[in-house]
């Protein structure tokens, strides 16, 4: 397994430090799990999920202005009737 260093400010350290403490965890843990998710490979070890990120899922409903289904059939026009088979 290999090793990183990692150089964080003071301010990004406090907060590692809580979340890692608020889930029970020791700080390189809890980036290890944090780093896993970000990669897909949580509960996966070394295979990579063929999944969205969730920045990705993030974006769902984002364009307000996409117009509705009802809005797009409005302006359509009758279909003409269909021959029997």
């Amino acid at each position: 397994m290999a090793q990183i260093v990692l150089t964080l400010d003071d301010e990004v350290l406090e907060q590692v430090l809580h979340q890692a403490k608020a889930e029970n965890l020791s700080s390189t843990s809890w980036l290890d799990k944090l780093i896993k998710q970000r990669v897909g490979m949580l509960n996966q070890p070394n295979k990579v999920k063929n999944q969205w990120s969730s920045d990705v899922h993030e974006l769902a409903g984002a364009w307000q202005d996409f117009p509705t289904l009802e809005d797009i059939r409005h302006s359509m026009s009758q279909d003409v009737p269909r021959e029997p088979l």
